[in-house]
C-alpha cells in the first residue's frame, strides 16, 4: 500500500463516523447518510494528492454539496398526489 493510500485509510478511520453523523443531520436518514458518506469519500480520494493539512473541512464541504445536489434531483422532489 502506498503512502497516499495509507494516509487516506487513516483519514477514513478517524473521520468516517463524524462524517456519517453530519450527513444524518443534513438528510435525516441513516441509510442515505451512509450513501452520502461513501460518495463523499470517493470524491475526496480523487483529490487527495492536492489536499494539504487536515482535509476534514474539505470533506465536510463535499458532503454538504453532495446532499444538496441529491436533493435537487428531479426524482427526489415531492410530488402532490391527487385523489
Amino acid at each position: 500500500m502506498s503512502d497516499r493510500d495509507s494516509e487516506f485509510a487513516d483519514f477514513v478511520d478517524a473521520y468516517a463516523a463524524s462524517l456519517r453523523r453530519t450527513a444524518f443531520l443534513l438528510c435525516g436518514d441513516w441509510h442515505r447518510a451512509e450513501d452520502f458518506v461513501q460518495v463523499t469519500l470517493l470524491k475526496v480520494h480523487k483529490s487527495w494528492p492536492r489536499l494539504s493539512g487536515t482535509p476534514l473541512g474539505y470533506a465536510r464541504q463535499v458532503l454538504t454539496n453532495t446532499v444538496i445536489d441529491e436533493s435537487r434531483r428531479f426524482w427526489r422532489r415531492e410530488r402532490p398526489t391527487y385523489p
